[in-house]
């Protein structure tokens, strides 16, 4: 079977080499639109231990593109902090560009073909489902949603970051993410080394800009810089929900293109890659759907209901909750939170 991958992405990548895994004799070819695997970067590069485990499992190799492990995070809201640290890794830090080369890699050597500088019009995908099974890979406005009528994706994050050069971090800090909360959003700061951090800020509802640039004027008291080096600026709109249908016939669709992004915080790598190396087992059985939102979709699902709880609590409530939750020792709760199952942080029995 001739099998069409729209986007060479990671979930682009996954899919591809999945559907040669589970059928060596199918023809694949994944076409992207830009010149240059993994750039332009727009994304913080943070994956868990438990999403840099699985890729290792299926086989793209993360450790050498490691640039800084995680083992704690920072809380802070106003005046009020919470600090959870762990002597065990959390997540990496990674070179997002090699992470995205290195699943290229992957499915090129399991005999997937990858065309570069390929930018398809709804007319050249018809032309291909003429004759080919298509998978849509092309991120969050995909070509291939729209050409085949898939329905929308409800629900839009709108981020920006940048890197900082020049924090000068110390030891904790070098280890612990920061997240600042606010209303309906929160930035963050995710370090690589001591000097550079990546600084970004994300909209769960209407973005303002000048937030971000606040943000910057806050790390600068925080650090006692009178300038930041900034550099690698970019912004980015990131799907918090899934499509209702994410399947049509011959037309999967994976990924961002999908919405399979955690509403919680905006990630997709992990549960995009998990999606796709299904997709890519489904070819034959057209069983996609039915398993992904059984195997799948639940957990997205609770990522969602527990983004529009946080979205409608007050911002004046939020500081008291952080209170509370410290003198319920919510740290050594969080300590054991897995962040890829938002469930996780329920199901933990104290001790008697």
């Amino acid at each position: 079977m001739k099998v069409s991958v729209i986007g060479a992405g990671p979930s682009g990548c996954i899919v591809a080499a999945s559907a040669l895994e589970e059928n060596p004799a199918h023809s694949v070819i994944v076409y992207e639109e830009h010149k240059k695997l993994g750039f332009p970067e727009q994304c913080g590069g943070l994956l868990s231990k438990v999403a840099v485990d699985w890729f290792q499992e299926i086989g793209v190799d993360c450790r050498k593109i490691m640039l800084n492990r995680i083992k704690g995070i920072a809380l802070h809201y106003k005046e009020k902090n919470i600090i959870i640290k762990d002597k065990e890794t959390k997540a990496f830090v990674v070179q997002r560009a090699k992470f995205d080369q290195s699943c290229a890699e992957f499915a090129e050597k399991r005999g997937a073909k990858i065309k570069l500088g390929e930018k398809l019009t709804s007319k050249n995908i018809r032309e291909l489902f003429s004759n080919s099974f298509i998978i849509g890979a092309d991120g969050p406005f995909s070509r291939v949603a729209k050409t085949f009528n898939f329905p929308n994706i409800k629900n839009y994050a709108i981020a920006y970051q940048a890197d900082i050069t020049n924090l000068n971090l110390n030891f904790d800090e070098r280890n612990n993410v920061q997240v600042f909360l606010y209303d309906k959003s929160f930035s963050w700061l995710i370090p690589i080394n001591e000097e550079r951090t990546h600084a970004g800020i994300i909209f769960f509802g209407n973005p303002d800009f000048r937030k971000f640039a606040y943000f910057l004027d806050d790390l600068k008291l925080r650090f006692d810089k009178k300038e930041l080096k900034i550099k690698n600026f970019f912004s980015d709109c990131v799907p918090f929900s899934s499509r209702s249908q994410i399947q049509r016939r011959n037309v999967y669709l994976v990924g961002d293109a999908a919405g399979q992004v955690k509403a919680t915080s905006g990630g997709g790598v992990y549960y995009g890659c998990k999606s796709a190396l299904l997709a890519g087992k489904t070819i034959e059985t057209g069983d996609y759907e039915k398993r992904w939102k059984k195997e799948i979709g639940n957990d997205l699902e609770k990522h969602l209901v527990v983004r529009k709880i946080l979205n409608s609590i007050n911002p004046d409530t939020t500081q008291l909750l952080l209170s509370v939750s410290s003198l319920l020792g919510i740290e050594s709760i969080l300590k054991k939170y897995d962040m890829e199952r938002i469930q996780s942080i329920f199901q933990f029995k104290s001790k008697t």
